[in-house]
């Protein structure tokens, strides 16, 4: 107010003049800092650091929607990375992922906008405090910017509080805190890491230097320790002939404790698991490989958000602003595999941190911190360069082959990819054969062919034309064909042309289709087609049946035993109903289903008292219920009793 005075305006006309510049500096520094943060990997989500990168793009396409600026975010970035290139000049590789984020998280702003209006009137109706916001924001994605229009449209008092963004990312962040094994191991000197001078031997002679419980610590040791995402490794420590289990392994600042009960202090020898450590060599380089090909491919915004190494399946977190389609998957592991084919030479050693950074730059770190002076660097040709602890392979082509078993979208801005490799990708392979060869038995019936060749993909795209698991898709094709059958011989009961014409042109479709894929996708359509018909003629058929039925209701009830399927039971009820509102009408087929419907008597306790009667079940609602007995006693109610001793 006092400024406005001095000026010898109104705050509104001095409001008018200020926030639109304010706007504009608000939106230069904010995208600024999107591209800094998208160039380096960063992408908006609702988790993590993400979360505030969201923040600043929803604030900045709030400003511009409310002030009608003509420019856009991309131009602006374009701009930033032009004037910064000589002290940033790689900002201009993140101004591609930029203008691809940008789109995805605008369409997903607008939507927000959209579904917003009627959210935030019921909520200003009820009052807003900072809670509310916070609320609004995180639940819904509505910024306090959009609210304050929403409530000057309204005529309503409303301000955005000073400390609303620095409260909503304080309020989101959270420190996650480790647990450790809790062991005083402070006097004891560093162990002797073995694992990383010779990793491919398989035993060794230590020395027992403390026992702590269950756990043993040695001066050296071949058992790698759980870290990184690697298990530990497994084994045993052979001490006066006698072998004993090592359980598992920990790290405790430099110091090494293995779980081995029973182990006392002296010599003691150690052998580790060969089998369970070639395989998470393998499956640890597989990662390695896995994460370059895909940022070599998607851009370099691609960062390991998480990964865990199992002797079967293992799998790594990649952020990206959208889940990835099947084809960009395909050509990740064809990638991968071109590597591997290469036979690259893994290289493995540990540099001093600043010659480390200095060198690589901060894309080490991908993988997590790395405590201490020096970093073990992990290096993959020029494919993948990494921070890491773990233990890997010598050549890329020891892991023979690599196959991605699937992709999920985990959290908003991370996919993960679930792969495998060597002996555990032959033993998946086997399984995967097994399940195509029972799918393809089941088809036998329609006398087709299908070639047996990108079996899992084949799988995978044959489950998902019938929304299933690929390891249910063998009982699954055994049920459609099994309905299929039941569905047409009604239908052939109903009308013998249509059916005729449909099995005509099923197998005419079926005798095209090359892949298992088509095949299912035309027995789904073919499903669908005759439930359609089925309907069709239904309706029909309650028609015709409805006129017979009216001419035997007694004292306006119908109970009839009739050769009607349930859906056809239903159908002619209810359009018994239509044509008299006051009638009560009770069927039961051959297979001992029953239905019951009427708008005068409760029809939930009537088919509960008459199934229970006739050795069955039943209920529903007031109106319309159904159930299942005993067709032979059903009869004899029929016969000996009054329906309406059941009303």
């Amino acid at each position: 107010e006092m400024i406005a005075g001095k000026l010898g305006i109104s705050v509104k006309e001095l409001n008018e003049i200020i926030e639109p510049i304010q706007a504009l500096y608000a939106i230069a520094d904010h995208s600024k800092t999107l591209l800094f943060a998208i160039a380096d990997g960063g992408i908006p989500s609702n988790v993590g650091g993400g979360y505030n990168l969201r923040v600043l793009l929803r604030r900045c396409l709030s400003f511009m929607n409310q002030f009608s600026f003509n420019f856009t975010l991309d131009k602006i970035a374009e701009l930033h990375s032009k004037h910064l290139k000589p002290m940033f000049p790689e900002l201009s590789q993140g101004l591609e992922p930029f203008q691809k984020i940008m789109e995805i998280e605008k369409k997903r702003y607008e939507n927000t906008l959209k579904k917003s209006e009627s959210i935030i009137i019921k909520n200003i109706e009820k009052g807003l405090d900072t809670e509310t916001l916070i609320k609004l924001y995180t639940s819904h994605g509505i910024t306090p910017e959009v609210i304050e229009r929403t409530a000057k449209k309204m005529k309503i008092d409303f301000s955005v509080p000073e400390d609303f963004y620095s409260l909503l990312t304080e309020k989101h962040m959270s420190e996650e805190k480790e647990e450790e094994t809790k062991f005083d191991v402070s006097n004891l000197p560093k162990t002797k890491l073995l694992f990383y001078e010779t990793p491919y031997k398989m035993d060794f002679s230590a020395k027992v230097i403390k026992v702590l419980g269950n756990w043993v610590v040695l001066d050296k040791t071949l058992f790698y320790p759980e870290g990184g995402g690697q298990p530990a490794d497994r084994g045993f420590l052979i001490q006066n002939g006698q072998k004993i289990e090592v359980e598992d392994v920990q790290k405790i600042g430099g110091v090494v404790v293995h779980k081995a009960k029973g182990i006392k202090e002296g010599e003691v020898e150690g052998e580790i698991d060969w089998e369970r450590r070639y395989q998470l060599m393998k499956m640890h380089t597989c990662t390695h490989i896995v994460a370059g090909c895909a940022r070599k491919l998607l851009g370099k915004h691609i960062w390991q958000a998480g990964a865990k190494k199992g002797t079967k399946v293992s799998r790594i977190d990649l952020t990206h602003y959208k889940a990835f389609t099947r084809e960009e998957l395909e050509e990740i592991e064809k990638e991968a595999n071109k590597v591997v084919k290469k036979n690259i030479k893994v290289e493995t050693g540990f540099l001093p941190r600043g010659e480390a950074e200095s060198r690589y730059g901060f894309i080490l770190y991908q993988g997590g911190a790395s405590p201490g002076k020096e970093v073990r660097v992990v290096a993959v040709d020029d494919i993948d360069i990494e921070a890491c602890a773990g233990t890997h392979l010598k050549q890329t082509g020891e892991i023979e082959k690599i196959k991605i078993i699937r992709s999920s979208r985990i959290q908003d801005g991370v996919n993960r990819i679930e792969f495998t490799c060597g002996e555990a990708l032959k033993e998946f392979e086997k399984e995967w054969e097994q399940i195509f060869n029972s799918s393809v038995s089941v088809l036998e019936e329609l006398n087709i062919i299908v070639k047996k060749e990108n079996v899992l993909k084949q799988l995978q795209e044959a489950s998902l034309a019938l929304s299933v698991d690929f390891n249910s898709l063998p009982k699954t094709l055994e049920r459609f064909l099994k309905e299929i059958k039941q569905k047409g011989e009604r239908i052939k009961e109903i009308s013998p042309e249509e059916y005729d014409k449909q099995q005509k042109e099923f197998e005419a479709g079926i005798k095209e289709a090359k892949t298992l894929k088509e095949i299912c996708e035309r027995i789904f359509d073919f499903w669908k087609k005759q439930e359609k018909t089925l309907e069709k003629l239904r309706k029909e058929t309650a028609k015709k049946e409805a006129e017979k039925f009216l001419e035997k209701q007694k004292d306006g009830v119908i109970f009839e035993i009739v050769s009607l399927d349930r859906k056809e039971m239903i159908e002619t009820a209810s359009h018994l109903l239509s044509l008299n509102p006051e009638l009560t009408v009770i069927f039961s087929n051959h297979t001992g289903y029953v239905v019951g419907m009427s708008k005068k008597h409760d029809m939930d306790r009537t088919i509960r008292n008459l199934c229970k009667e006739a050795g069955g079940s039943g209920g529903g609602r007031l109106e319309f219920a159904q159930g299942k007995a005993e067709l032979s006693k059903l009869i004899k109610i029929k016969e000996n009793k009054n329906v309406s001793d059941f009303f």
